[in-house]
C-alpha cells in the first residue's frame, strides 16, 4: 500500500531491500491502460539499501533513484507501477519524479519483495512519428531494386502493347490495368516507376552502375537533379536582376 508521512519528522533504518524491475516498452499518453502490466517479461532482481521509516515507509523518490543507479537507467517522466511479491495487482504510483517527497511504499516486514514496472510517457504526436518511421523501415526493407523495377516495366510494357500467346495458341490483349494484374503489381505503383525511370533517364542516370541498388537511390538521384536545377534557375534569375 502506499501512504505519505512526516519523513522529515520520522527517524528511519536503512536496510537491504529486493527490487524486482520488469523492463516494458514505450507508450503514449492516451494508452496508459494497464493491459501491460500482466506481462513478466524482462525480469531483473536487485538488492537496494533503501530508508526505511518506523511504520515500515519506503520514500518512492528513494526506491526509484537507487534503482536508477542499480540498474543503470534513467526513469525520469516514466509512469511507474508497484506490487509486492504476494500480490497479484499493481498499484499505480504516478510519474516520476514524484511531487510529493512524502509518498512512500508501506512493506509489512523488510523481507518483502517490492516489483517495479515502468514505461514511458510520450506526446501522441511523437508516437505518430515513430509509428511513420517504423513503416517506412518496413518499406526500405521491402523496397524493390532497380533492375528488378526496369525488367517489371519491360514485362508490363510488353503486356499491354503486345500481349501474349495463351495455352490455346491465341494472343491475349491487355490494357494497362490487367497487365499490371498479370504481374501481380499496383497500375499505380508501375505508373509511378515508368515516370521516375524516364526522369532519371533524361537526367543521365547510370542504370548498368546501380542496377542492384535499391529504388530509393533512383529516386533520390532525381531529386538532387531536380533541386540543383531549381538553384541554378534562382542564381540565373538573381544574376539578371544585377
Amino acid at each position: 500500500m502506499r501512504n505519505e508521512i512526516g519523513i522529515a519528522s520520522l527517524e528511519y533504518i536503512t536496510s537491504p531491500i529486493e527490487v524486482l524491475l520488469v523492463r516494458s516498452h514505450i507508450y503514449a499518453e492516451e494508452l496508459m491502460d494497464n493491459s501491460w502490466a500482466n506481462t513478466e517479461e524482462n525480469l531483473s532482481s536487485y538488492i537496494l539499501n533503501l530508508p526505511i521509516y518506523k511504520n515500515y515507509g519506503i520514500p518512492l523518490n528513494d526506491l526509484m533513484k537507487e534503482l536508477s543507479k542499480a540498474s543503470s537507467l534513467n526513469f525520469s517522466g516514466c509512469q511507474i507501477l508497484y506490487k509486492f511479491s504476494e500480490s497479484p495487482d499493481y498499484v499505480l504510483a504516478g510519474i516520476y519524479p514524484f511531487t510529493k517527497s512524502s509518498e512512500c511504499v508501506q512493506i509489512k516486514s523488510l523481507t518483502d519483495t517490492i516489483q517495479i514496472k515502468h514505461r514511458m510517457v510520450i506526446e501522441s504526436k511523437k508516437v505518430g512519428m515513430l509509428k511513420e518511421e517504423k513503416k517506412v523501415k518496413i518499406r526500405r526493407g521491402n523496397e524493390r531494386g532497380i533492375g528488378e523495377v526496369v525488367d517489371a516495366l519491360s514485362r508490363w510494357k510488353q503486356l499491354y502493347t503486345e500481349g501474349k500467346i495463351g495455352k490455346d495458341g491465341i494472343r491475349e490483349k491487355y490494357s494497362r490495368h490487367d497487365a499490371a494484374k498479370v504481374l501481380k503489381m499496383p497500375k499505380k505503383t508501375l505508373d509511378d516507376y515508368a515516370a521516375q525511370v524516364k526522369l532519371a533517364k533524361s537526367n543521365n542516370f547510370d542504370f548498368q552502375l546501380h542496377c542492384k541498388e535499391k529504388f530509393g537511390i533512383l529516386r533520390k538521384f532525381n531529386r538532387q537533379k531536380s533541386i540543383s536545377r531549381h538553384g541554378n534557375a534562382n542564381c540565373s534569375g538573381g544574376n539578371n536582376h544585377k
